[in-house]
């Protein structure tokens, strides 16, 4: 990072092994120039590099990418007003676009987009509605339109947290095993759509601190290694910490499941005893189908679908017109 720092007005570190540096106005010897930085990060630091070179971060991730695989590059692509740019884009799998996650990338597949390509012929609206404001400007930045900014990496969020308090004390083990499931489930799911995986799990419970009972606020962490996002560890997981935290003679008012140590499922770190079951992978795509096609909930891990008595009070909510078909106000002349 050093010596990438001394070759641009300006860099901005990406992960440890990344770098984007703003070259900004610079129009022309650009194959030489990054020909230049590949060689004198090789000459000081005896590290091989790939070098990508576009107009917007997207693109240059694309080039980076191809540079790094192809030989013929040797080592260093530029996209800047290339006629290689649309081939470009079809050698490269929507799924290795940086920012498509893996869901999305499913998603995406089972519509017949399977390249940058494709994707990028999509119409604005569709690709809106399949993958949010977030995966417009990625498409976007594929057409060549810079819509991140040199300033603004979006960060991936390091934590995720699902808590409730309970519609009524809970004191018994095996309501508190059906909530923190489902708590588990969320956000499971959760780090799932944005493909991340997690390294912990803190499992925490807490009784009601203004009640005059006596009063116990646990928490207990398990690692889960490797790291996942497989709803199956990451429930198995929370309820050995729960088992751990849990006391008889409380009143609990409260729990909740925290995933922590997040980072990008495509980089998490490997460990040379790492087992995966190829098996896993497909019963959480059919998991994440069914719920997707028949709603949230019609199938669920363990006892999470089981009636328990610890759900959320909800005597006073707002109407949710907007949201629910049973809200819709009914008029009757």
């Amino acid at each position: 990072m050093q010596v990438l720092a001394d070759m641009a007005p300006a860099t901005q570190k990406y992960s440890i092994d990344e770098c984007f540096l703003d070259i900004t106005g610079m129009t022309d010897g650009l194959d030489e120039y990054g020909q230049g930085v590949q060689a004198k990060v090789k000459q000081w630091t005896g590290i091989p590099v790939g070098i990508g070179i576009a107009e917007t971060k997207t693109l240059a991730k694309v080039a980076n990418r191809i540079a790094k695989s192809s030989k013929k590059t040797g080592g260093v692509l530029n996209l800047v007003g290339s006629p290689w740019r649309t081939k470009a884009l079809e050698k490269t799998d929507v799924g290795d676009v940086w920012g498509i996650g893996k869901q999305y990338a499913k998603k995406l597949n089972r519509n017949g987009v399977t390249t940058a390509l494709d994707l990028i012929s999509q119409p604005d609206g569709w690709i809106r509605n399949e993958m949010g404001v977030n995966g417009l400007k990625t498409v976007r930045e594929l057409r060549n339109e810079d819509c991140i900014g040199f300033d603004s990496i979006p960060q991936s969020k390091q934590t995720t947290m699902v808590s409730r308090s309970f519609g009524k004390p809970v004191t018994e083990l095996d309501d508190l095993i059906n909530a923190v499931t489902t708590f588990a489930t969320t956000a499971a799911a959760d780090i799932r759509r944005a493909n991340l995986v997690s390294s912990a799990i803190s499992v925490f419970l807490e009784t009601n601190r203004f009640s005059k009972g006596p009063q116990y606020s646990p928490s207990r962490s398990v690692e889960l290694s490797p790291a996942t996002s497989n709803t199956k560890h990451i429930v198995r997981a929370a309820i050995q910490g729960l088992k751990e935290a849990y006391r008889e003679g409380f009143k609990f008012k409260k729990a909740g499941v925290m995933l922590l140590d997040l980072v990008d499922a495509d980089s998490a770190p490997q460990s040379l005893f790492d087992h995966h079951d190829p098996k896993d992978d497909k019963l959480i795509e059919a998991f994440d189908q069914i719920n997707s096609q028949q709603g949230a909930g019609a199938i669920n891990f363990g006892t999470a679908g089981q009636r328990s008595g610890w759900h959320s009070a909800s005597a006073y909510q707002s109407p949710r017109y907007t949201t629910e078909w049973d809200a819709i106000p009914v008029v009757k002349t």
